[in-house]
Parts: structure tokens; C-alpha cells; sequence
């Protein structure tokens, strides 16, 4: 006969996965809003030889890329954690439930890596300039502004990495839901 310590474990450790799974989406959604609600709110107005310049997102196509690619991200990866959730309700949830909460994250992450870099190289021109292009760097006139979007691509960027640390998992639970009906 089993003792109750024997028996705990893997409730215990089924729990903790739950729990954790669920917690790093919701880590993933909030680093992507923070980056959203950054680079939206982010605004700059300088005066320079008697004219008033206004650095925004939205006057750079590739920063409303960049809003417009973390929504998307954002809003897939909060469908995917709806998908766990009732995965996780599920009484057999399956291995075709997994495989598809995996393919969202992977879309996730493509999306979220290719906002990010657009940003970046946004804002190293911003920052650096591009002297064969003969573009000057602006980050001298708009520091405020150019920090802020630093901040929002870095909270992007470790949005992406916790959406791929999700990928992974997510492939090894659907790989490993079709070996036995736990999900862990």
C-alpha cells in the first residue's frame, strides 16, 4: 500500500506545472503590453532653430509595425493561454490540443522577433545614424524619446524569449501527451 507521501508528488509537481505554465504566458502577455504601452505613449517635442519637431511612434512606418506586430503577438499569446487553460480542464486534452497551443506559441515568437528587430534597427539608426545614407543620428535631439523606445524593444525582446521558452515547452508536452494522459 502506498503512503499519502508517495501518492502527493505528482499532484504536487502536476500543480507546479500549472502554475508555472500559465504564470510565464502571463509574463510573456505583460512584457509585451509594457513594450505596447511604451512605444504608444512615447512622445517627444523639441524646439530647434525656431521650429517645433515632434518625435512619435506613429510618424515611423516600422514603429507602427512594431505596435502593430506585439498586439497581434500579444492578443495570440493570450488565445494560447485561453487554449491551455481549457486544455487543462480538459478530461483527456489529447495531443492534437498541445500540438496546437505549440504552433500559436511558434507564430508568437516569429512575430514578436521580427517587430523587435525592426525596432532595433530602427533605433540604431535613430541612435548612430547612417553617415553612407547621409541619415544623421536623432537620438542626440530626442534622448528621452529614443531611451524610451530602448526600454520598450528590451521588454519585446524578453517577451520573445519567454514566448520561446513557451515553444519549447509546449513541443515537449505535446510530444509527451501521447506517452500518457498527464500532462507533465
Amino acid at each position: 500500500m502506498a503512503t499519502k507521501a508517495e501518492q502527493n508528488p505528482p499532484l504536487k509537481t502536476q500543480t507546479r506545472f500549472l502554475v508555472g505554465h500559465a504564470a510565464l504566458r502571463t509574463l510573456g502577455i505583460a512584457a509585451a503590453l509594457i513594450a505596447i504601452g511604451l512605444m504608444t505613449t512615447g512622445k517627444q517635442a523639441v524646439e530647434l532653430l525656431g521650429f517645433q519637431l515632434v518625435a512619435k511612434y506613429s510618424y515611423s512606418p516600422i514603429l507602427r509595425y512594431f505596435v502593430i506586430i506585439s498586439t497581434i503577438a500579444c492578443g495570440l499569446s493570450a488565445l494560447s493561454l485561453g487554449c491551455f487553460l481549457y486544455s487543462v480542464r480538459s478530461i483527456n486534452p489529447g495531443r492534437k490540443n498541445y500540438f496546437t497551443i505549440f504552433v500559436i506559441d511558434l507564430v508568437v515568437v516569429g512575430l514578436a522577433l521580427t517587430g523587435s528587430s525592426a525596432a532595433t534597427a530602427m533605433g540604431y539608426v535613430g541612435r548612430y545614424g547612417d553617415s553612407h545614407a547621409g541619415w544623421m543620428p536623432i537620438c542626440g535631439t530626442f534622448g528621452r524619446f529614443c531611451d524610451r523606445m530602448t526600454v520598450s524593444v528590451a521588454f519585446s525582446f524578453f517577451a520573445a524569449v519567454v514566448y520561446m521558452g513557451l515553444a519549447v515547452w509546449s513541443a515537449w508536452i505535446a510530444s509527451e501527451a501521447h506517452l500518457s494522459n498527464t500532462i507533465y
